[in-house]
């Protein structure tokens, strides 16, 4: 139910009742309260004083029912709540901003670095990681950075956005704190050789085959930038190199450069891959749209769930949600709603935020927690070609909106 619609069932508000005609008598009465009658005074002066000084008892035009004083109670407390989100949303989304943006900084720094002889970065590198780990820590709506990218280069927000998927993915697995760390840095370095062919990759079509296989030299030309990097850790450069060298990799033995399969391949270079996958097919690439995020979750418990460990399938789906952070939904209550928070008690409840109606026209925002309507469900996600063709400028707002 929609918080307005509550309103419309209130019951009139009774009618003021007239003013009591002021009682005219012969004879002044003397002005005393209640409790200043003297005890030896006549009946009638008392029960005269009393009625004077007692308010009149007014009967309802309409009686209130107990349920609904609780509806009104529930309303004023939703408007109060609905607000204080809003609140903490904003304050968080800037707080997020800043990370985020910080950390896209470094990797755009990382990457030109890596064109010198050597280079001395790790420090750098592991600094963002970690604040991006912080943010994850204690801000739910940090998660929904990763609908972002860069128009002018999607290499750098790809590369932070897969460290943050995959960082939420180890901490869904309960892996240690200093293993999150390394997960994210490895996922953070995945794709250093891919500069090496950015002109392929800005191509406006799919690759042919033999560009195909001359893209997958990104895995060598990796490696060989990771040796660059003079002061990396010994622990993390050992599961960096891995995951550089295994996110292509496929539990079925169709991935590349190895052909590795089954226990092959190791659950860090497992989740890098399925992060991986998952943040390229939900951006718009130059050849083609982006996937809905559920859609793209559909994929990979259904035609996909055979080419990565099912360990790490299993953390990147915890971490992410059937329904992710930024995902547009319809609601059974007719209403299109965007994904803000995920509840990790039902990844099919989560916090969403009312923006269209049912004919796709703009609404009042709205926050809706569906662990706390239970009659409100997610029917279905919005496909990107119906808003476009339903609500062209509206579609066209919710693209500039996700460009960093």
């Amino acid at each position: 139910m929609k918080f307005s619609d509550l309103r419309k069932n209130f019951p009139e508000e009774p009618a003021k009742p007239a003013a009591r005609p002021e009682k005219k008598y012969e004879e002044k009465p003397v002005e005393r309260k209640p409790d200043e009658i003297p005890e030896a005074a006549p009946v009638e002066e008392v029960k005269r004083f009393k009625q004077e000084a007692e308010p009149p008892v007014i009967e309802a035009a309409v009686q209130v029912p107990d349920d609904m004083r609780f509806s009104i109670k529930k309303e004023e407390k939703d408007a109060s709540a609905r607000s204080d989100l809003k609140e903490m949303e904003k304050e968080f989304r800037e707080k997020a901003g800043v990370v985020y943006s910080r950390a896209l900084s470094i990797s755009k720094e990382t990457f030109f670095a890596l064109n010198r002889p050597y280079v001395e970065k790790f420090s750098e590198i592991d600094y963002a990681v970690r604040i991006l780990y912080g943010e994850m820590k204690g801000n739910p709506f940090f998660p929904g950075m990763i609908s972002y990218l860069t128009p002018s280069n999607y290499l750098y927000s790809h590369c932070v956005n897969t460290a943050i998927i995959s960082m939420g993915a180890a901490i869904e697995l309960n892996m240690p704190e200093e293993e999150v760390l390394k997960v994210g840095i490895a996922a953070f370095l995945h794709d250093i050789g891919m500069p090496d062919y950015s002109e392929l990759s800005k191509l406006e079509r799919k690759l042919n085959e033999n560009e195909r296989e001359l893209v997958k030299g990104h895995v060598a030309s990796g490696l060989d930038k990771l040796e660059k990097i003079m002061d990396f850790e010994r622990g993390a450069r050992e599961i960096t190199a891995a995951v550089i060298s295994r996110h292509h990799e496929r539990v079925d033995g169709s991935g590349y450069p190895d052909g590795l399969s089954g226990d092959g391949i190791d659950v860090y270079s497992g989740i890098v891959a399925a992060a991986d996958v998952y943040e390229a097919m939900t951006h718009k690439r130059p050849w083609r749209e982006a996937i809905e995020p559920p859609k793209v979750m559909k994929y990979f418990v259904g035609s996909m769930k055979e080419l990565f460990p099912s360990r790490a399938l299993k953390g990147v789906f915890s971490g992410l949600s059937m329904y992710p952070v930024g995902s547009l939904v319809s609601l059974s209550t007719g209403e299109i709603a965007r994904v803000t928070v995920l509840n990790k008690k039902s990844f099919s409840r989560p916090v969403v935020k009312t923006l269209l109606d049912g004919e796709f026209n703009p609404m009042e925002e709205a926050y809706i927690d569906l662990m706390e309507y239970p009659l409100t469900d997610i029917e279905a996600e919005v496909e990107y070609s119906a808003l476009a063709v339903k609500n062209p400028r509206f579609f066209s707002d919710f693209e500039i909106s996700n460009f960093w």
